[in-house]
């Protein structure tokens, strides 16, 4: 089994796909520029949609900003790629990662096989192998398609893998939900800064104004209840200056 030279091997165009589906000459639908077609691979680049809780219970996409997307450290997502593709009765692809991206940023894609009779835009799972986010943007390439010629040609029922990119804007509370699962190291520090900055006020405001005060007025205290005698006699007899006071507002 060799790999497919494709380079001249694939077209935009329905009815050509249509008509040589069945031959040994049939042709690869794609929508890629020409510029990601190469010779022996289609190069796939990111699209319009991603998931980073995508299940079977839960497969619809939301929609890529022209911000990119991030993947947490040694975390993963779906992405669906840019362009279609059809594949004729007779071929089978494969998808690879792609070196460049792995080697410069850590990102990989997991194999997958694209059957024939595959119609629609293929959809990749993505893992982060490092500890640091890593942000992508639309149109940056994340893998490439080989294909293979069948030993003979079988039709086969179409697999339809329609795009499912949700339409609806989403939620501010699904957003943050979104920027906190993956922003948790973000928002756990600006946290303990908070309760670090308050625990920390309140100890300097205690140990620089109220404890003062309440060591002053515990030691007041306690000299008004170790002395009470002397100054009942200070209130009794008063001094001299007091006594001529007293005589001097009464004979005025």
């Amino acid at each position: 089994m060799t790999v497919l030279q494709i380079k001249d091997r694939t077209t935009s165009c329905q009815e050509d796909f249509n008509e040589y589906a069945l031959s040994s000459n049939s042709f690869i639908f794609t929508t890629a520029s020409e510029s990601n077609i190469e010779e022996f691979s289609i190069e796939l680049t990111l699209g319009e949609g991603w998931n980073d809780k995508y299940s079977p219970f839960d497969k619809k996409l939301s929609r890529i900003s022209d911000d990119g997307i991030t993947i947490p450290g040694h975390g993963s997502i779906v992405v669906e790629v840019h362009d279609e593709i059809r594949v004729p009765h007779n071929r089978y692809g494969i998808v690879l990662p792609t070196g460049s991206l792995f080697l410069s940023r850590g990102i990989l894609i997991a194999s997958a096989k694209v059957e024939p009779a595959f119609v629609g835009k293929l959809k990749l799972r993505m893992f982060n192998t490092t500890s640091k986010r890593i942000s992508l943007k639309k149109g940056e390439k994340v893998g490439s398609i080989i294909f293979f010629s069948t030993e003979s040609t079988k039709i086969q029922n179409f697999i339809y893998r329609t795009s499912e990119i949700s339409t609806t804007p989403m939620s501010r509370s699904a957003g943050l939900k979104k920027w906190l699962a993956s922003n948790k190291p973000l928002w756990i520090g600006w946290i303990i800064t908070v309760i670090s900055s308050s625990s920390l006020a309140f100890v300097l405001t205690y140990t620089l104004f109220y404890k003062p005060m309440l060591e002053m007025n515990k030691f007041s205290l306690e000299q008004k209840q170790q002395y009470p005698q002397e100054q009942n006699i200070e209130m009794n007899n008063p001094s001299p200056e007091q006594m001529k006071q007293n005589l001097q507002e009464q004979n005025g």
